[in-house]
């Protein structure tokens, strides 16, 4: 058993909740042997996320880890570089050679996603109002030798 995981929750006045306000402490229970025993676990609050995600991203980059040697080995171009430069670098490799959601990341981080253009129409007309630009629609047909709207196959589309 893990002694960490059973020893009581940290009082307040601990180094550890002075130290780690984004952590909370949870009691569980848990099955061993068939016996319900109770254990604590470390749980990080949620507003707390984008503080950790940018403390993270901040470290220095070790390199990648070699599982034959045990040890990090480091690209020359990224010594003395934090992990969120290290990422930066890789995704502008990654759309140099062509990948296209590289690229994709890239343009929308870099010039922002494009905004839907909507096109509007001001509506603010009343049924006469309506009625009489229809007419005077048809009429203007008529005397430039238009094709009539009503018993044509093509949709008829007022004009606003």
């Amino acid at each position: 058993m893990n002694n960490q995981q059973n020893n009581p929750p940290p009082s307040s006045h601990s180094h550890t909740s002075l130290t780690r306000p984004h952590v909370e402490v949870e009691r569980y229970v848990k099955m061993v042997d068939g016996v319900p025993e109770i254990g604590y676990r470390n749980i990080i609050k949620e507003e707390a996320l984008p503080v950790l995600k940018r403390h993270a991203l901040s470290q220095p980059y070790l390199g990648e880890w070699d599982t034959t040697q045990q040890k990090y080995k480091i690209d020359p171009r990224y010594v003395g570089m934090t992990k969120a430069e290290v990422i930066e670098h890789k995704k502008v490799d990654l759309a140099c050679a062509g990948d296209l959601a590289a690229m994709k990341e890239i343009d929308d981080r870099l010039l922002g996603k494009p905004k839907q253009q909507v096109e509007t129409k001001n509506l603010n007309m009343t049924y006469d109002d309506f009625l009489r630009n229809l007419a005077l629609q048809e009429d203007e047909r008529e005397k430039n030798g238009g094709p009539e709207p009503i018993g044509t196959d093509e949709p008829y589309q007022l004009e606003l």
